[in-house]
């Protein structure tokens, strides 16, 4: 490119400058350099020819960024927002026979912003730093900043500006101040603030130092952080009779002192007047939630000589406010507030044995208050059990059990010796939950001539022809929902499937991973199992599913198994469904008619929903008349079922299902069979029980069964 530098560096200003000079024939082109420093609003003027002149804004590159190329005499001007950079003006005659004289005017006024870092210093010690944005120009490097009157420490502050950068962009935070770090001179130490912010420039910041914390409040040019820092604390207080806990706790700076004594002022529950001895302090300059909490660590219990982790101890509002228990849920091991001592000698597990006084007995164990049974303790029967004996039990073992325990008068049957056939059974179920009478339970799931306990029933043992078993399991039943009347109602509705169903499965073993979903709470747990699943086993429980009046229970079948497992076969197989475990959770919350006798219903309250009908129908789900599995899911076409058996009892003709595909069509009937038990609703006093078309279901999936 031929340069004709006419001027060259031009130190450009926000005021217009002029500069005149002639373009023609014999100097077609006129080049002005200029440098601008930052981000700029350029202006430029070409006026005054007497021929026609143009005028071309370059970059350094001597690339075009703007051109003005009017006609004639028309005055030329350029208007670009320019970043810091160096730039060239090109003037030069519109044709080769014009020249003129001509008057060039320039300005640029800088619009980018600055950032900038400053430190406000107190003037006794204290002093906070941070950033902010400005609009350009604002401040300079070291510019100093003083303040007109005095802050909170007496002293005349100032602001110390001390970087300064500037900044082409839009920045959103225009004006806005940041403070990063406070030191403060009380306790030598530095913060980074729990915040500390302003939104009008310097001056308007303001924040904490630790949340919360009135105290550690700073800003304005004017409020000063005071502020010496927590104290973490240890305790012990001790009641006066031997009893005492320990702990620990945050404090303010300064109000305890090692070995500090505090006397209580009353007497406590002990009758005598407790104190508080302060074993450690250590000051604290960190931020903490816990201010004034106070954390009880441990307890020492005289009347058992026994130290307890507290299930609670917990206060919020310093020494004295702290309370627990020491076992939960036992009022007697309540304790704290400077007054209440726990009083507890803990529990007893204990093992047992009931005779019935014919041959036959059970052995198992319990927990209960301490000091209940002694070794080798008898507790007779006033009255006949069902043998036409006087039983009793034999406490065969006790234990001092100083432990929290959830099982607090429950009791475990372990064995039952049958003396008719002499044969020890590990029972299928052997439970109870208000102490020694209240276990009872089945030695074979289903068969109620296994149900023993109570003191009274004594367990018939005889040899089942069955060969499917179900079998349930309580442990999610954590609200006792399930009581002996309501078990055996279970027991009724599996001994119905149980005498259609002909399938032996293979046991699944002790220690197989299990997939279920909880039916207390509807969560979904894996564990292992702690028993061998002889054909299907059901977890049941209780809860508010939707309230009185909604859906009555929910139930299902599911699995956890190795892909191309013998299990994986069995639960996806296309024909032949074979389920070891599901799950059934019945509403609490609905009025329930609790029956274990099948060939009567005409007892059923009409504003009650029969818990035996409910519990068939679930069960059906669990054994796969369920849409979700795929041997039922395989029969399913169009809305309706199309296994063969059931095609069959209907004239060929497919079953109609309900819209969820999982139910027989509600109030389909196949002559004078009567509604499926598989429908999805039931009229409250009512009963419905398997018909030979729910059995069609089961053997269309692969079961082997009895047709009714």
């Amino acid at each position: 490119m031929y340069l004709d530098s006419t001027f060259l560096g031009l130190n450009i200003t926000p005021s217009t400058q002029t500069f005149s000079d002639y373009v023609g024939s014999l100097d077609k082109n006129d080049y002005y350099r200029f440098t601008l420093n930052g981000r700029s609003s350029f202006n430029l003027s070409l006026s005054g020819m007497t021929a026609n002149a143009n005028v071309l804004l370059l970059n350094s590159s001597g690339q075009v960024l703007q051109s003005s190329v009017n006609t004639r005499r028309t005055a030329e001007s350029i208007q670009a927002t320019l970043d810091g950079g160096d730039y060239y003006i090109r003037v030069y005659p519109a044709t080769r026979r014009a020249s003129t004289n001509y008057t060039l005017g320039v300005s640029a006024v800088p619009t980018g912003y600055q950032s900038y870092t400053f430190k406000y210093t107190y003037g006794n010690g204290d002093y906070y730093t941070g950033s902010g944005y400005t609009s350009y120009g604002r401040y300079s490097q070291n510019q100093y900043i003083n303040d007109t009157s005095a802050n909170e420490t007496g002293y005349y502050g100032s602001y110390q500006i001390t970087g300064v950068t500037n900044y082409a962009g839009s920045p959103p935070q225009l004006n806005q101040v940041f403070v990063g770090s406070y030191y403060n001179t009380e306790n030598s130490t530095s913060y980074t603030p729990s915040y500390g912010y302003g939104s009008s420039g310097l001056g308007s910041e303001s924040g904490y130092l630790l949340s919360g914390n009135s105290d550690t409040y700073f800003g304005g040019k004017y409020y000063e952080a005071d502020f010496n820092g927590y104290q973490s604390y240890t305790f012990k207080y001790s009641y006066g009779n031997g009893d005492y806990y320990t702990g620990s706790g945050y404090t303010s700076y300064g109000k305890y002192s090692q070995n500090q004594y505090i006397n209580d002022t009353s007497a406590n529950e002990t009758g005598n007047y407790g104190s508080y001895q302060i074993t450690g302090v250590t000051n604290y300059t960190g931020t903490t939630y816990d201010l004034n909490k106070v954390f009880v660590a441990s307890y020492y219990n005289t009347e058992n000589s026994t130290n307890y982790t507290p299930n609670s101890g917990y206060g919020s509002s310093g020494l004295g406010s702290e309370y627990g228990y020491l076992i939960s849920a036992n009022s007697d091991t309540y304790f704290g507030g400077k007054y209440y001592e726990a009083d507890f000698n803990g529990y007893q597990s204990y093992t047992f044995k009931y005779s019935y006084g014919n041959g036959d007995y059970y052995t198992g164990s319990g927990y209960t208050s301490y000091g209940r049974y002694s070794q080798n303790q008898y507790i007779n029967d006033t009255s006949a059990n069902e043998t036409g004996n006087y039983g009793s039990y034999q406490i065969t073992g006790v234990t001092n059990y100083t432990g929290s325990t959830s099982q607090l008068n429950q009791v475990f049957v372990g064995s039952y010796y049958n003396t008719e056939n002499s044969t020890n059974y590990t029972p299928n179920s052997g439970y109870g939950s208000n102490g020694l009478g209240s276990e009872y339970g089945y030695l074979i799931s289903g068969n109620s001539d296994t149900y023993f306990g109570g003191k009274y029933y004594e367990a018939d043992v005889t040899t089942s022809t069955r060969s499917f078993n179900i079998q349930f399991d309580y442990s999610f039943d954590t609200n006792g929902f399930f009581t002996s009347s309501r078990r055996a109602v279970l027991e009724a509705a599996a001994s119905i499937w149980e005498n259609i169903i002909q399938d032996e499965f293979a046991n699944v073993p002790t220690g197989t991973n299990l997939h279920i979903l909880n039916p207390q709470t509807n969560a979904l747990v894996d564990f292992s199992s702690t028993y061998e699943i002889d054909d299907l086993a059901v977890f049941v429980g209780a809860r508010n599913i939707d309230g009185a009046g909604g859906t009555l229970a929910e139930g299902g079948s599911s699995a956890w198994y190795y892909r191309g497992s013998s299990l994986d076969t069995r639960y996806n197989s296309s024909d032949n469904f074979e389920p070891w475990t599901g799950a059934i959770s019945f509403d609490y919350s609905e009025s329930w008619f609790f029956d274990a006798t099948s060939n009567t219903s005409n007892d059923i309250p009409v504003e009650s929903s029969d818990f035996l009908s409910v519990a068939v129908h679930e069960l059906g789900h669990v054994l796969g008349i369920s849409y979700n599995r795929k041997a039922f899911q395989n029969l399913v076409s169009g809305g309706y079922f199309i296994g063969a058996n059931a095609k069959a009892l209907n004239g060929g003709n497919p079953i109609p299902l309900s819209s969820d595909l999982s139910h027989v069509q509600d109030g389909f009937s196949i002559g004078n069979m009567g509604e499926a038990a598989m429908d999805p609703s039931i009229t409250r006093g009512t009963r419905k029980l398997p018909n030979n078309l729910d059995i069609a279901l089961l053997d269309d999936i692969g079961y082997q069964v009895n047709y009714i």
